[in-house]
Formats: C-alpha cells, sequence, structure tokens
C-alpha cells in the first residue's frame, strides 16, 4: 500500500493542471500528500492484513450471516489488546472508523443472528455491551427480537428467555464440542431442539450469507 503512494501523488499533480480536473475532496489530498502517511501505513500493516483476511471470510459465501457482526467485534477487540506497535490514538481511530461503518447500516437482525450462532460465546461476553453509535449489541438484538414479535409482548418474554437459556448453555461451553467443525445452521438443524423456539429463527438467518 505504502509503495503506492508515489503514483497517487503523481496522479494528484496531474489532477491539478488537467482541463477537467476529477473533484478530489482536500482531506484526500492532504492525507497523500502528507509526509506522515508512509510510517503511519507501516505500521497499521500488521491490521490491515488481518482485516483483508477477515474480508476474505466475509466475501465467501459459505459464511454465516453472523460473521458479520461478529467480525467487527473481533476487530474492535484486536485494536483494544493486540498491534501494540500502533499508538494508543492511531488504533483509536481505526476504532472510530469501525464504529461509524457498523453503525451506519447494522441491522438487528443481523446481530439477532450473531447472537444465535455458536463460536462467538467469548466474544459476545467481552463486547456485547459495547456501544456501535448510540446503541449496545444486546439493545440491537431486543430490537430485533421485538421486530420478530410485533405487538406479542408473550412471545417476546419467551424469545428473550430462551435467548438468555442459551447463552448460559454456551457459557458452560456445552453448546460445540472443540473437535465438531460444523456449521452454525446445521448445528442447529442438528442440536437446537432443545430450543424449539429459537431453532426455526436460528436455522433462517444462519442460513443467510453475509
Amino acid at each position: 500500500m505504502g509503495s503506492n503512494l508515489p503514483a497517487l501523488r503523481h496522479t494528484l499533480r496531474e489532477n491539478e493542471h488537467a482541463a477537467a480536473p476529477i473533484d478530489i475532496p482536500d482531506a484526500v489530498s492532504v492525507s497523500i500528500q502528507s509526509t506522515t502517511l508512509g510510517p503511519a501505513l507501516f505500521r497499521c500493516w500488521p491490521f490491515l492484513c488481518f482485516l483483508a483476511r477477515l474480508v476474505t471470510h466475509l466475501e465467501a459465501e459459505a459464511a454465516p450471516l453472523a460473521s458479520y457482526a461478529a467480525i467487527f467485534a473481533c476487530l474492535r477487540a484486536a485494536l483494544a489488546n493486540n498491534f501494540t506497535a500502533l499508538t494508543v490514538s492511531e488504533r483509536q481511530t481505526l476504532q472510530g472508523v469501525l464504529d461509524r461503518r457498523f453503525a451506519a447500516f447494522a441491522d438487528s437482525m443481523v446481530v439477532l443472528d450473531f447472537f444465535l450462532a455458536p463460536f462467538w460465546g467469548q466474544v459476545r461476553a467481552r463486547l456485547s455491551v459495547v456501544l456501535w453509535g448510540s446503541r449496545s449489541l444486546k439493545q440491537m438484538r431486543g430490537m430485533a427480537v421485538a421486530r420478530n414479535c410485533g405487538s406479542d409482548t408473550g412471545a417476546r418474554t419467551a424469545l428473550m428467555e430462551k435467548l438468555a437459556a442459551f447463552t448460559a448453555l454456551e457459557a458452560s461451553h456445552a453448546v460445540l464440542p472443540r473437535n465438531q467443525n460444523v456449521h452454525p445452521a446445521l448445528w442447529w438443524r442438528l442440536r437446537g431442539a432443545t430450543f424449539r423456539l429459537l431453532q426455526p429463527v436460528a436455522v433462517r438467518l444462519l442460513a443467510m450469507p453475509p
């Protein structure tokens, strides 16, 4: 990425003298011309490579819908606890970008899917109360339940109770044996009968690609 900077700067110079110049935002021009951009990109390189690998998983049609929320949460956690070569302000800047991106178009049903997918228990336990914009993942999950149940308060209460029971089971490490690598939608078909109220919702949501 850093090796592209000379070409980008050349493009900016050519654009300044073009008969019909492209409208390039000032912030972009300033960033490209900055003498600190190259070193900053070099420091961010391990994180950017990590991000690229995660995006590859999102683009794979075999990935469950829950991967969308999970990857944003994992990226945010990774920036908080790893990549210590980055300064605190750089990590906070990247976290802010993730926050705004996720909050801009995150659907509550995607978050509900995240809470239904096995494998992600530890991530949810740590990040379910972190705010994305003005809402936490727990709040977005509640919005999804309300959206599913409408005015039926009994169904809403029952669904939330089953979600809590599933979370408790997962916390006991009983949901997925470590040696059983199955797609979450298949897990719900095979082992979700205990949670009959959640099973059809989980199977349908987890079968959707991100």
